[in-house]
């Protein structure tokens, strides 16, 4: 039976201001996603050694797209980039240029190829690019989840996701306008997990992004904030009570356990924000509410938390770099 290769133009890039990081995406196109496209008379044409001198000495092409493509020998070990450093290195090069544009036909041509991404990929892929302050980059690869495979259904890869809305808002100062592009972040982020090409299309499980108490408490902080600050303390559009509601549904699936310093910097990023917004629900909601009862409960389970673990990572994490943790929390108790 003959291979169908895909359908479609190769994927391709712009130039960037960094050789390196143009070479390196012009080896993943030549070597990677090249052989992807192509018949499988054609494949054996570029991998088998006895054709090498015929593609050196003959003009050999094949047509991809309204592309015309001169063949030539690869050989597999020596000519392909090794996938995981390659991509560790391409998201430096990004982050040191600051050009992310071709992100989204890089996850491409790696789908077509078959290239999976693991889950801490993709996780590393949207920490970087929240470094760069490049959200919208990893947010219209997800949104293009069919070409990109940006899938989001691992807890952390969706975590890291929502932390992009909240250090935009943090990084914007928690003005008006930064804040409230955040929190339409957030809630697109929360939106799409519905999707069944995402989370969606299934019951919800306790291990399930979408009940994970932590991941509701930074679009609630969002939604917190935007009430505090903007709104003169009223939740007008109910969504401080529903994203609170829905926090206060999940806290059983809250998890504080923290074994070594790295579970617990891992613990301050994740729970730093939600803090942040239980703390603000308590001067916008109805005091005696019962939905206010709950939520100072889980406001006193966070504050010891939280202070252990910053004493766990203040105590044991080496010198050198501040622990990302100890960023997260000394930025929001600043507040």
């Amino acid at each position: 039976m003959l291979r169908r290769p895909p359908t479609g133009a190769l994927p391709s890039f712009t130039e960037t201001s960094s050789s390196e990081l143009n070479d390196l995406l012009s080896s993943f196109r030549n070597t990677v996603f090249l052989p992807s496209h192509l018949r499988r008379r054609q494949e054996d044409t570029i991998y088998k050694l006895k054709y090498k001198p015929m593609l050196e000495s003959e003009a050999v092409y094949a047509e991809i797209g309204d592309e015309k493509i001169r063949l030539q020998h690869i050989n597999p070990l020596t000519d392909k980039p090794n996938i995981p450093k390659s991509l560790a290195r391409i998201l430096n090069l990004m982050g040191e240029s600051n050009e992310w544009s071709n992100l989204p036909a890089f996850l491409d041509g790696l789908r077509t190829a078959k290239a999976h991404l693991s889950s801490a990929q993709l996780e590393k892929i949207a920490r970087r690019a929240n470094q760069a302050a490049r959200q919208d980059v990893v947010m219209d690869c997800i949104r293009r989840v069919g070409k990109t495979n940006f899938v989001l259904k691992d807890q952390n890869v969706v975590r890291e996701v929502v932390l992009g809305a909240h250090l935009r808002a943090q990084q914007g100062n928690w003005e008006e306008l930064p804040t409230r592009k955040a929190l339409a972040q957030a809630e697109q982020t929360v939106e799409l997990l519905e999707d069944p090409a995402h989370s969606g299309g299934y019951k919800v499980r306790e291990e399930d992004p979408r009940a994970q108490p932590d991941i509701i408490g930074i679009v609630l902080e969002l939604a917190a904030v935007r009430a505090s600050r903007h709104l003169s303390e009223k939740d007008e559009d109910g969504k401080v009570s529903m994203y609170a509601e829905r926090l206060t549904a999940t806290w059983g699936n809250a998890d504080f356990s923290s074994e070594t310093w790295h579970d617990a910097n891992r613990k301050l990023v994740m729970w730093a924000p939600a803090w942040h917004g239980l703390k603000l629900v308590t001067d916008i909601l109805e005091p005696r509410s019962h939905i206010s009862e709950q939520i100072k409960s889980s406001l006193q389970d966070l504050e010891r938390f939280l202070a252990l673990a910053k004493d766990m990572v203040a105590s044991d994490a080496p010198t050198g770099n501040k622990p990302r943790g100890l960023q997260f929390y000394e930025a929001i108790f600043s507040v």
